[in-house]
């Protein structure tokens, strides 16, 4: 009951997995519903509305910090116009350098891209530097040796940044790959990079732990080796 000249508080809606509500707008995407759990990372997925139109699922923690801003439309517009700007191109084609640099954030920001799964939605992500300049990426990495080459990350479950990056051949890459550290936390095994996430401690860290000698649960627990 409400009386003449009283306030009555506006009730909103209790946010549901995710810490999300319908509607809730992060950059051009406006949440939908809350779609399932991932069984991998137990992350909540959302179905979002882009402002192009398009309709994504994407996890509620990369929305929300900004790792994903749209469909993937926003980047594409950034790429177009960094293309235009600074000339990356060679009689009308791209080059590989180019090519590298579009494919790398492609698959790590854009929910629509085919191998999105196996780096954004793990955690993967291109460092800003690199994000918004073409031309800092080439300057950090340089010309690709050979046709044959690739970028690669120096440890497999690290993000795109200068100190992990270089250009690898596909026997390079395929030995790193093995490399890659695995851990088992709660029960379940995964890689290093992902345990850090869960437990919310910096990467950083934890791989300067591993430099000095200790073992990988120690690293995330932080005790004495």
């Amino acid at each position: 009951m409400s009386f003449a000249g009283t306030i009555v508080p506006r009730e909103h809606p209790p946010s549901q997995p995710g810490g999300l509500s319908a509607g809730d707008n992060f950059h051009r995407l406006t949440a939908v519903a809350f779609v399932r759990r991932d069984p991998a990372n137990h992350r909540a997925i959302w179905s979002f509305r882009c402002e192009c139109g398009v309709a994504i699922e994407v996890a509620a923690s990369w929305v929300k910090s900004g790792n994903t801003k749209s469909c993937g439309c926003l980047n594409r517009e950034k790429i177009r116009s960094s293309s235009l700007k600074h000339g990356n191109a060679r009689g009308g084609r791209k080059t590989p350098e180019y090519l590298s640099w579009i494919n790398m954030i492609q698959r790590c920001t854009n929910p629509l891209n085919t191998s999105y799964d196996r780096y954004g939605a793990v955690g993967i992500s291109v460092c800003d530097r690199w994000r918004d300049s073409f031309e800092n990426f080439l300057a950090d990495m340089g010309p690709r040796p050979g046709p044959e080459y690739s970028i690669e990350r120096s440890r497999g479950d690290g993000n795109y940044e200068p100190d992990n990056c270089h250009w690898a051949t596909p026997t390079e890459q395929s030995r790193n790959r093995r490399n890659v550290i695995r851990v088992r936390l709660d029960g379940h095994e995964m890689s290093l990079s992902e345990a850090c996430e869960r437990l919310n401690i910096p990467r950083r860290r934890v791989y300067a732990r591993l430099r000095l000698g200790w073992s990988a649960e120690d690293a995330l627990k932080g005790g004495r080796r």
